[in-house]
Parts: C-alpha cells; sequence; structure tokens
C-alpha cells in the first residue's frame, strides 16, 4: 500500500472499510445499469452517472477530513 493509503487506513479504519464497501456496492449497481442499457435505455443513463460520482467521490482522498486529526 502507499504511504496515503496507509495513513488513510490508521487514522480511520471502519471510515475506509466504509469507504470501500460503497466503492463496491456503486461499482456493482452501475455495471447492472449497463447491462440494463439496451432495455431501459433513459432510466439506465439517469442512475449510470450518478453511480460514477459516487465512486469517484468515494475514491477521492481527502487528508485534511481525518477523523483523527482534531
Amino acid at each position: 500500500m502507499s504511504t496515503a493509503a496507509n495513513d488513510l487506513v490508521r487514522a480511520a479504519p471502519c471510515a475506509f472499510m466504509a469507504r470501500i464497501m460503497g466503492v463496491l456496492v456503486s461499482r456493482l449497481l452501475l455495471i447492472i445499469s449497463f447491462l440494463s442499457l439496451p432495455y431501459f435505455q433513459l432510466w439506465a443513463i439517469l442512475l449510470i452517472v450518478p453511480h460514477a460520482f459516487i465512486m469517484g467521490a468515494l475514491c477521492a482522498y481527502r487528508p485534511e477530513t481525518h477523523v483523527g486529526n482534531r
């Protein structure tokens, strides 16, 4: 693991695992939306965009928001 990832895990291990689970769930829903694209075009596109933004937000590393650093 890189140094940034080590810092994130040590600062808040539960928050780190919550982010991992959020990314996995969002990735699963994104794949399901892509698979339903031929059948429900508009609905699938409306779901793909938020899932992509959610994955990006959860993967963004923000060291100033650590729970333990107050």
